[in-house]
C-alpha cells in the first residue's frame, strides 16, 4: 500500500514490525536502568537519613571510617533562624587525611531532628572548648559522617558540588543509641583511638544496657 513506501520508492518499504521489535526492548532496558538508578539512590538516601539503632562496637566503627580527625568549634551561629549554622576546624588527623580544613555546617537538621528537638540540644553541647571527633566515609560524592563530643553523638553529611572542591555540610539529627558504642570525653576517646590505631589496646565492647541519650551540657 502506499503507507508502506517513502516518496514512491518500494525500497524504502518501512517493516514497521521489525522497528517496534528494536525500539520496544530499548525503551524496556532503559526503563530498567533508570528504576535501578532510583532504587539506589533511595537505598543511599535512606542509609544516611536513619537513626542509627543497631549496637555498634566501636571496632566496626573505627575499622570502616576512612577519615577519624579531631576538631573544634570555630563559630556558632545558633539565632539565625533560617539557617543555624556551626563551623569546625580540623585540628588532628587520627586516620587518613581528610580533604578539607573547614566544615560549615547548616544545622536546621532533618524531620526527625526537628521533631526531636536535636538542633538545640546539639548546640547546648557545642563551645570552643570542647574538642569534636569526626568520623568520615566518602560514598561517591557523598560524605557520611558520625561526630562525637563529650558524650554525644550526632551525624551530618556533605555533598560535594560539581567542582570536586566545595563540600556542603549539612546536620540530620542526634544519635542517641551510639552512647552504647562510647560514653566517655572526647579525651578518653581520642586516646583509646591512637591506642587501637597503634595496636596498643583492644576497643571495648558495646554496652548494650546504656540508656539512649546525650553527653553532659
Amino acid at each position: 500500500s502506499t503507507a508502506d513506501y517513502i516518496n514512491g520508492h518500494p525500497s524504502a518499504k518501512l517493516d514497521w514490525t521489525a522497528a517496534r521489535r528494536r525500539i520496544i526492548p530499548t525503551m524496556t532496558h532503559f526503563t530498567r536502568l533508570i528504576a535501578l538508578a532510583l532504587i539506589i539512590l533511595i537505598a543511599t538516601v535512606a542509609t544516611v537519613q536513619a537513626v542509627i539503632t543497631k549496637l555498634t562496637p566501636l571496632a566496626e566503627v573505627l575499622e570502616s571510617e576512612q577519615y577519624i580527625f579531631t576538631a573544634k568549634v570555630e563559630k556558632l551561629d545558633p539565632d539565625n533562624k533560617d539557617r543555624p549554622t556551626a563551623v569546625f576546624k580540623r585540628d588532628k588527623n587520627l586516620k587518613g587525611d581528610a580533604p578539607f580544613e573547614r566544615i560549615p555546617v547548616n544545622m536546621t537538621g532533618d524531620a526527625e531532628a526537628k521533631k526531636a528537638g536535636d538542633t538545640q540540644a546539639m548546640f547546648d553541647r557545642l563551645d570552643e572548648s570542647r574538642t569534636l571527633v569526626f568520623f568520615v566515609r566518602k560514598q561517591g560524592r557523598l560524605y557520611n559522617a558520625k561526630v562525637f563530643v563529650e558524650g554525644t553523638w550526632f551525624s551530618i553529611y556533605g555533598t560535594t558540588d560539581a567542582d570536586a572542591k566545595t563540600v556542603r555540610w549539612a546536620f540530620l539529627h542526634g544519635e542517641p543509641y551510639l552512647r552504647r558504642t562510647f560514653k566517655g570525653s572526647s579525651a578518653e576517646l581520642i586516646q583509646l583511638i591512637e591506642d587501637c590505631l597503634a595496636q596498643k589496646a583492644k576497643p571495648p565492647e558495646p554496652n548494650e544496657k546504656e540508656k539512649p541519650g546525650y553527653g553532659p551540657v
